[in-house]
């Protein structure tokens, strides 16, 4: 920033004349040649200074969006790790529930199978 200012006050320098002003034609051809060569350099300075901090953003942005994937990722991750204990907690209490409601299941020798019974 410090030298944009160094820039612009150069600028206004040369437009304000604090040179004297050349008296023949010649003269102020060369000073405009002068002017001109100046106002290049610096135009140049200006946008090389623009590139560098366009480049600098650029490759924040980047980084900001690589984080910003890998955080998103990570919270994915962990909503279906959450998920899947969750699924795995239902179920675990789906089979608890049906092997307590099962009467089969709770007394299997109470009732004897017909098949075994007309066998004998």
């Amino acid at each position: 920033m410090p030298k944009l200012f160094e820039i612009l006050l150069s600028l206004c320098l040369l437009s304000i004349g604090c040179s004297g002003e050349p008296d023949t034609l010649r003269g102020q051809a060369e000073q405009a040649q002068q002017e001109l060569e100046e106002a290049r350099e610096d135009a140049a300075s200006i946008i090389a200074e623009s590139e560098e901090n366009a480049v600098e953003i650029v490759a924040d942005a980047r980084e900001e969006a690589r984080e910003q994937i890998e955080d998103a990722k990570r919270e994915a991750s962990e909503a279906v790790t959450d998920a899947e204990q969750k699924l795995e907690r239902k179920i675990e209490a789906l089979k608890q529930s049906t092997v307590v409601d099962d009467p089969k299941q709770t007394n299997p020798v109470a009732e004897p199978d017909q098949a075994s019974t007309s066998l004998q």
